[in-house]
């Protein structure tokens, strides 16, 4: 899932201006087909812009992986780490 979300993250131009750096904390629920339902901020990273790229990511990722038959239900809620750290 992290893979997926990380192949269309975008470092904020204005954060990376200003060589801010973070982790902002998303919950995001899908359902079975990977079709993202809901996203929310669970844990801000302190910087506005990396807290909205976070944000925007499960929806520009759809559809994301579908998840392995050992998970159970329609929908899945997940919790995940974005970070931004410059190099």
């Amino acid at each position: 899932m992290l893979g997926a979300l990380n192949k269309v993250k975008r470092y904020p131009r204005e954060a990376a201006f200003r060589r801010q750096q973070g982790v902002p904390y998303i919950r995001f629920v899908m359902n079975r087909d990977g079709k993202v339902l809901s996203v929310r901020l669970e844990r801000s990273s302190g910087v506005r812009s990396l807290d909205e790229e976070a944000l925007s990511l499960p929806k520009r990722a759809a559809p994301l992986p579908r998840p392995p038959e050992e998970v159970k239900g329609d929908s899945i809620e997940l919790v995940v780490p974005v970070e931004f750290f410059m190099s």
